[in-house]
């Protein structure tokens, strides 16, 4: 290498200049910054080429400014109303400020909190979110300085689906071999959750995200009817939104992928209607008792469309051809007369189907997804997704909830004030909240609230009325029971030893000096007598 003496003077200015730099930076008001020589054992003149150029940067100067703070990806949990909404941030400092407002710029904090002593992460409990899928943003103030904020998306609170579905069966059935490879394989979702709908779980309908993201998995043989369903007593009109991808629907296994509505089971039989994408079309059927044991078990390895059930379901009463593609958009209002669908593929126009209903008797207002499978002999399998799902009703009724088995009794030590709860613990809990009121309502200004243990199976409420009802509901957050669970009521005794309590009181007389005012009332005694 060759050295000229007027070139390495202005490359130690040129250094000299990075180093100042460097000082300048160091100084930031989050200490993130770090200056690191390039490598070991390199000394002046070895960082010189031939050219009397610089081969390498001799510092690596990284900054971090104040809007750009590290926010890692903080986490929504949108649990049902009820129970707060938690949002959570990692890898901080503490002392550090998390805010979270509702906008990506202006807008309201719905919530912050600080990172305490000795922790790196901070949680945050906002009342509500929303009831939909939203989005939130997140920022970290550090040293008084504020980040910018980070999007965050959260799903729906949980939708209480029933689900009709079968376990095993992934097609090991066509060989008796588990483990050997269908196709196509079962799905992996890009979420570190590597094998969601695979033989370690056995399931052929996959629930996730709450309920608003649902595959169903196909057989190697039987033409089972796999189907979830939101049932509905509310008359009022229903919006359902929601992606679904066919691309990996073979139709030699499955007749197709669809959508049930004004559904109710009743006695053990289906009744309503039901939407199919079917190889090349949309087909609107109507379900007039179909027996819902031999609809959703049916076997063969041939055949077992929907048309076989026959007259409940018959043929279809409206075919159209469908969207371009595999990957639909839909948008369904829903009434008891009427459906409108709208398809819209990745290119092309929408399609709709428009349709008035003849109302059935037996049929109710619930919804749901659905899968046709058809009966073949071979590992020729199909699954399809559903995505994004939102349901939201013009009156904002609330869905029933799968039963918990919630039973309430008088307590035996105290029956005029305290009630003893059992029930099934629910599975993989994250919070579980009671509430208990005088109205079977539960209005938000006569409910009390009590966080539980999630494993617990029983807890005592005290401090009750005597001679008065009361109701119970727990409120489940995460885990396999995520919802509402059943009411209990329970009414207490009348206490003998309760005080009087006047009724009505009244003062006559008049006041002189020196006189005393005669004074009655009225009360019920311990026999609820008045007196």
């Amino acid at each position: 290498m060759k050295f000229r003496r007027n070139d390495l003077k202005s490359r130690f200015k040129f250094l000299i200049t990075w180093l100042l730099t460097a000082c300048l930076l160091v100084y930031s008001p989050f200490g993130a910054v770090s200056v690191a020589a390039e490598s070991d054992g390199i000394i002046m003149n070895d960082i010189l080429d031939d050219n009397n150029s610089l081969e390498e940067p001799f510092f690596q100067i990284q900054s971090t400014t104040p809007s750009g703070i590290t926010v890692t990806t903080p986490s929504a949990i949108n649990y049902i109303e009820g129970i707060s909404d938690r949002v959570t941030v990692t890898d901080l400092l503490p002392g550090d400020i998390v805010k979270v407002y509702d906008q990506a710029t202006g807008g309201n904090i719905l919530g912050q909190g600080t990172v305490a002593s000795d922790e790196t992460s901070v949680t945050i409990e906002i009342p509500q979110l929303g009831k939909r899928k939203g989005t939130v943003y997140v920022s970290v103030t550090r040293g008084g300085t504020e980040s910018d904020r980070v999007e965050v998306d959260y799903v729906s609170e949980p939708i209480p689906w029933q689900i009709y579905g079968h376990t095993g069966n992934w097609g090991e059935d066509k060989d008796g071999v588990q483990g050997q490879k269908p196709t196509p394989v079962p799905p992996v979702y890009p979420n570190n959750d590597d094998n969601p709908a695979g033989f370690e779980y056995n399931q052929h309908i996959i629930i996730k995200e709450n309920g608003s993201r649902v595959t169903f998995y196909g057989y190697g043989k039987q033409a089972y009817k796999d189907f979830i369903l939101l049932p509905s007593e509310s008359e009022a009109k229903k919006k359902i939104t929601f992606e679904m991808d066919l691309s990996q629907v073979n139709y030699h296994s499955m007749e197709g992928a669809g959508i049930l509505l004004n559904s109710r089971i009743d006695a053990g039989k289906l009744y309503g209607y039901a939407i199919l994408f079917a190889q090349s079309e949309i087909q609107l059927f109507k379900i007039n008792g179909v027996d819902v044991n031999a609809f959703h078990n049916r076997e063969g390895t041939s055949g077992g469309g929907f048309a076989t059930f026959n007259p409940e379901i018959g043929t279809a009463l409206k075919k159209v051809a469908p969207a371009t593609g595999t990957e639909h958009s839909l948008e369904l209002e829903i009434t008891p007369t009427s459906v409108k669908l709208t398809d819209q593929g990745k290119s092309g126009a929408p399609v709709v189907l428009n349709e008035t209903l003849i109302p059935i008797s037996g049929a109710g207002n619930g919804v749901g997804f659905i899968a046709s499978h058809i009966g073949h002999d071979c590992s020729v399998l199909s699954y399809f997704s559903i995505t994004n799902v939102s349901i939201s009703d013009e009156e904002d009724n609330p869905y029933t909830w799968p039963l918990l088995d919630l039973t309430a009794k008088l307590s035996s030590e105290d029956p005029y004030g305290s009630v003893e709860l059992n029930y099934t613990a629910p599975e993989n809990a994250e919070v579980v909240i009671l509430q208990y009121s005088t109205d079977s309502n539960f209005p938000e200004e006569s409910t009390a609230s009590i966080p539980l243990d999630p494993e617990s199976a029983q807890t005592t409420v005290h401090g009750l009325k005597d001679n008065t009802k009361y109701y119970f509901r727990l409120l489940i957050g995460g885990g396999e029971n995520g919802g509402i669970s059943n009411t209990a009521d329970a009414t207490t005794q009348k206490n003998p030893n309760t005080a009087p309590t006047a009724t009505s009181v009244s003062i006559t007389g008049k006041l002189e000096v020196g006189q005393t005012l005669t004074g009655n009332y009225t009360y019920s005694d311990a026999n609820g007598d008045l007196e």
